[in-house]
């Protein structure tokens, strides 16, 4: 199971870079989805978790497509208020597109390289987002990293073998090792 961790806008730079520095070894995919930061202070962040050692194929940049070509990041994700598939593709051509999508029929649909379905379950970060039934989530034809209220004790219903965590990571009194705890507990359940 591969873990993709998305940030969720609340830490300083130190104590960011910190927390994933720490985590590192666990975590397969970090996305920076920092809305509130300018593309300067984005472009910092990155930059200071570059300089603590942190992999550059490891990092993805939601929306920001000048800050990810800046660093040479290979990989972006786009949502609803980001430019069209075709004209990035057309303009940035090295960037790997994952999309978020929110449906079967927008995952099936997507022109992305690959898409983030959500919510899988309830989430407290979008309480009014009706989670995808099971028997859906089924019928995808294509593979997708789960996100929303993915937890230690349903990591293991969930279908993909890419999961993706926000506050699961950003809240545990340890990244590090709430990261091993799901992949233990998806584990522990695939044996059974």
């Amino acid at each position: 199971m591969k873990i993709h961790v998305l940030s969720d806008g609340k830490q300083t730079n130190e104590q960011f870079v910190k927390r994933v520095m720490h985590a590192e070894t666990e975590i397969d995919a970090l996305h920076f989805r920092e809305y509130e930061r300018t593309a300067k202070e984005l472009y910092q962040l990155i930059d200071q978790c570059l300089q603590a050692g942190f992999p550059l194929h490891k990092m993805v940049v939601h929306d920001r497509l000048d800050v990810a070509h800046a660093h040479q990041i290979q990989t972006v994700q786009v949502g609803y208020r980001s430019l069209p598939i075709p004209v990035i593709r057309a303009r940035f051509s090295e960037f790997s597109i994952i999309e978020s999508v929110h449906s079967i029929e927008e995952l099936h649909k997507s022109e992305a390289d690959q898409c983030m379905l959500s919510p899988i379950f309830h989430t407290s970060c979008k309480k009014e987002a009706i989670p995808l039934a099971a028997d859906i989530l089924q019928t995808a034809k294509r593979p997708y990293i789960a996100l929303g209220g993915i937890t230690p004790h349903n990591v293991h219903l969930v279908k993909s073998e890419r999961i993706a965590i926000r506050s699961g990571f950003w809240e545990a009194e340890n990244g590090c090792d709430i990261l091993k705890i799901y992949r233990e507990m998806r584990e522990n359940y695939e044996e059974l």
